[in-house]
């Protein structure tokens, strides 16, 4: 769990610091520039593009209601940040994390890993399956916890433990070959270990390639933003020049 959120805190720090410039050079264009530009134009009575009269509307507001609107942001940010200081120290890191696209599946396959390294250890320790599947529980989330029992039931009754996982979507086809590998060969504990040992390795190049996706379309998503402002900023200059020549 500690490895995990240490991969992802630290494939997010760059993206997050991308973040926080571009939307700190975004407000400072808003609520700066923009405003001084609609001073401009308003005093030079010429009739603007609607898309540069928006911006610029948005500018006379903005340098009406200055204090209002810093008061607001900071207040919308603190809040922001207690929420979600709260939501991480209660353990909702998984709920902020299922938001990211793609994202689900590898966190179901990060919980299975969890309990077949979970399972691994306490076979591999000696304890008896139906026991190693109870104390399991704890590793996995509320809604999996009924079907951990429904397979302990099933192992009660002689079922073999990889046809429990499939039936009850507990498993995967690769973890289904290794674990009935395990079974055959008397080796259950081990190859649960090195089934949660594969799964990991899947989830971390998933972040590794998922950052070095995610961290250019939000540069580019960024610089669109940027320069959509001072596109329709300067539009009315481009207007006035083409209307000279």
């Amino acid at each position: 769990m500690h490895q995990v959120k240490h991969k992802v805190v630290s494939a997010a720090i760059y993206p997050i610091i991308l973040l926080l410039v571009g939307s700190c050079v975004s407000l400072f264009l808003m609520g700066y520039v923009v405003p001084r530009f609609a001073a401009v134009y308003q005093s030079s009575g010429r009739t603007l593009p609607w898309a540069s009269q928006l911006l610029l509307n948005w500018g006379n507001f903005a340098s009406a209601h200055a204090a209002v609107l810093l008061a607001s942001i900071s207040a919308l940010l603190t809040v922001t940040v207690v929420q979600v200081r709260r939501r991480l120290r209660a353990g909702g890191w998984w709920q902020f994390m299922e938001i990211v696209p793609g994202a689900r599946q590898r966190l179901q396959l990060f919980e299975l890993s969890r309990l077949y390294l979970t399972l691994g250890m306490l076979l591999e320790g000696g304890i008896p399956l139906q026991s190693a599947l109870h104390l399991g529980e704890s590793v996995v989330s509320l809604a999996r916890r009924d079907s951990i029992r429904r397979v302990a039931v099933a192992i009660g009754d002689g079922e073999r433990l990889s046809d429990a996982f499939i039936a009850y979507q507990l498993s995967t086809p690769i973890a289904q070959r290794l674990l009935r590998v395990g079974e055959r060969s008397g080796q259950l504990g081990t190859m649960l270990t090195r089934t949660a040992n594969f799964y990991d390795g899947e989830n971390t190049r998933w972040i590794e390639r998922f950052t070095k996706a995610f961290e250019p379309a939000l540069m580019a998503g960024i610089g669109l933003v940027i320069g959509l402002i001072v596109i329709l900023l300067y539009m009315p200059i481009f207007d006035l020049a083409g209307s000279l020549q």
